[in-house]
């Protein structure tokens, strides 16, 4: 009995841990605490050591960046896995770097976790599933507009790589971007896709992906001006510009306008300076300005002089009156330029005479008129009287005296005019000054005429009379050289006198050229200064105030040809770069001096062998220097040879 007893507790106890091994097997678990002694909890279940199968598997996360996997072995797995792992296996989890990303740390099961590229698990109890997780990386860059440079680029996020206008920064992580002031320039702002619309210097920036950012600036310039000769300010304004009396700050491409103002005792003379300085009138505007301009209002002082009369009852009439351009006269008083001339006239009143005049600039002046010369400062001139008779006349607009004179023994007769007793007769002579034509008499009752003597017989009161003159000027157009065409010279104005290229004329008047180019010239412009500038074939002189000559300038025309020879065997195509060259085909017409280009082109079955006819000739393209005359180039062609031969086969078996 004792015997059996023994057996069936033996055979329980295998029987008991046959049964015990696989209940542990099919036990389901959490973790290693559920499983009994000599098993592990493995894929959820309580499994012995010996049947362990690990798992060890790893992804990216953020970006397609492979995950090394390591076993204890130093092997590394294929496809980011390592399977039938035994427990306590060590292993290795690697990430994986790319430009583009930033590796942030690992996740998955609990044994993933670390910040390190290398996740080691030194003791694997389960399976394990990581994960490497990535950030992007975005690289924010400035330049300013027109070329690099000029920006800084900043960050305060971690992990932040900046170097001058780039940063490269973790996806979402603000850039702060500053651009340097420019010296002549101003900032506009900024642009780029993402760079935002700022207006300021500063901006920040936050980026999913790459960007470029260009701080935008507009060129700045300076309008200025300054007056010459007076004392004032130029007004200068503009659109957008930053202005103040005598200059303007504005944007390169923006307008301008200046001002000169009106200034007591001066005369605004016109523009002078830069380029773009140029006019007559008091305001001068520029548009779309691409550089700086620095402008002289030029000014010219103005001087009065005026006339009065003394001693007679009522005053007789003084009449001031000027040939200087710019001259304004008005009754007895006459605004000029510094330098400029004025004739006053003195006229008369029934019994009383004219005895000369006083003032400081004319105190030896006994005639009806007197002239004041470069006058550099104002002047008063009173004409003086007496009771008497006189019969004065006087010049005017040409130098010379009247001649006076009377039958009457009483009369006192000089300096063009006479004092006579009532009833007594005097004769006016006008001069003949060279260089001027008399348009005749004028002034008091009775000094009407056209004739060069004027008479008064039984004079009964004062009279003054006045030769009027005219200055005569000759108005002429030559041309060079002299083959090239010819000028033809017409006038309107009264007085004139015209014959062929020339005008004689009054000042003052006006005088038309008309210019006609001869055969194988060409008119390239008018020169001689004043009016005589221009393109056109015609020109007009206004207002002349002297002898004027314009040059009418012509340049030689020249025919460049080319042949191609035989006919049929290719063709030449003439070609110039010079402005007024006319190109036809083979055939330009050209200034001289100008340069011709020839290229010859090949028929089918030809090629081209040389140029004949032109010296310098290289190849198939022919250019010609300095055309001083008609020339003809020849491009020979020649039909293409070929070689024909023939065999027999068999060699032996014919000819």
């Amino acid at each position: 009995m004792a015997r059996f007893s023994w057996l069936w507790v033996a055979a329980m106890a295998v029987t008991m841990v046959a049964c015990s091994g696989g209940r542990e097997e099919d036990l389901s678990c959490d973790d290693v605490s559920q499983c009994s002694d000599g098993t592990q909890c493995i894929d959820g279940l309580c499994q012995t050591t010996d049947n362990a199968a690990l798992s060890a598997t790893a992804v990216s996360a953020g970006a397609t960046i492979p995950v090394l996997i390591i076993d204890g072995t130093g092997n590394t797995c294929e496809a980011q896995k390592c399977t039938k792992l035994p427990y306590g296996t060590q292993v290795t989890f690697r990430a994986g770097s790319d430009p583009g990303y930033r590796f942030t740390h690992w996740s998955g099961t609990a044994e993933c976790k670390g910040t390190n590229i290398d996740l080691v698990i030194p003791n694997l109890q389960q399976s394990a599933n990581c994960v490497a997780n990535y950030v992007k990386r975005v690289k924010v860059s400035a330049h300013t507009s027109g070329g690099e440079g000029g920006v800084i680029a900043t960050s305060d996020s971690p992990f932040a790589v900046c170097n001058g206008g780039v940063c490269t920064v973790d996806a979402g992580a603000p850039v702060k971007l500053r651009a340097d002031e420019r010296f002549g320039q101003r900032f506009t702002g900024w642009s780029g896709a993402g760079c935002g619309s700022a207006t300021t210097f500063e901006t920040t920036v936050t980026a999913a992906g790459d960007l470029m950012c260009v701080a935008n600036f507009v060129e700045r310039i300076v309008v200025s001006a300054e007056a010459m000769n007076a004392k004032t300010d130029i007004a200068v304004a503009s659109d957008g510009g930053v202005c103040e009396p005598n200059s303007c700050v504005l944007d390169k491409g923006g307008n301008a306008t200046l001002t000169a103002p009106v200034v007591p005792k001066f005369r605004f003379a016109g523009w002078s300076g830069s380029a773009g300085c140029v006019g007559s009138d008091p305001v001068l505007r520029f548009s779309a300005l691409q550089k700086s301009e620095s402008c002289l209002a030029t000014y010219t002082p103005r001087v009065t002089v005026s006339g009065s009369s003394s001693g007679a009852e009522p005053p007789p009439a003084i009449t001031a009156l000027s040939s200087d351009l710019y001259a304004a006269c008005n009754g007895g008083s006459c605004d000029t330029d510094v330098g400029g001339g004025v004739t006053l006239l003195a006229g008369s009143t029934e019994g009383f005479r004219l005895t000369g005049w006083s003032g400081p600039k004319c105190e030896a002046e006994t005639g009806a008129a007197v002239t004041l010369t470069e006058v550099t400062e104002d002047a008063q001139c009173v004409a003086n009287y007496l009771q008497g008779i006189a019969v004065i006349g006087a010049v005017v607009g040409a130098p010379g005296e009247v001649t006076a004179s009377s039958t009457n023994p009483a009369a006192v007769c000089a300096e063009g005019g006479c004092v006579i007793d009532i009833g007594a007769d005097v004769t006016l002579t006008a001069p003949s000054p060279a260089g001027y034509r008399f348009l005749g008499w004028d002034g008091d009752e009775g000094c009407t005429s056209s004739e060069v003597t004027i008479a008064f017989p039984s004079v009964s009161s004062s009279r003054t009379c006045y030769a009027r003159f005219a200055a005569r000027y000759l108005v002429r157009g030559t041309v060079a050289p002299q083959a090239g065409g010819s000028v033809v010279a017409t006038s309107a104005s009264p007085g004139a006198v015209c014959e062929n290229d020339n005008c004689t004329l009054d000042g003052a008047g006006e005088v038309t050229l008309t210019v006609t180019s001869r055969e194988n010239y060409r008119f390239s412009g008018w020169s001689g200064g004043g009016a005589c500038t221009g393109t056109e074939p015609t020109v007009r002189i206004a207002n002349v105030q002297g002898n004027t000559t314009c040059q009418a300038n012509f340049v030689g025309r020249f025919t460049v040809a080319g042949i191609a020879a035989p006919v049929g065997g290719g063709s030449v195509v003439a070609s110039s770069d010079s402005g007024a060259a006319s190109c036809t085909g083979a055939t330009c017409q050209v200034d001289r001096g100008s340069r011709v280009s020839m290229t010859a082109t090949a028929a089918e079955g030809f090629r081209f062998v040389n140029w004949s006819g032109c010296p310098g000739a290289n190849g198939a393209t022919l250019t010609l220097e300095g055309i001083a005359q008609d020339q003809a180039c020849t491009a020979t062609f020649t039909p293409l040879r070929y070689t024909v031969g023939s065999s027999v086969a068999p060699a032996d078996s014919g000819t």
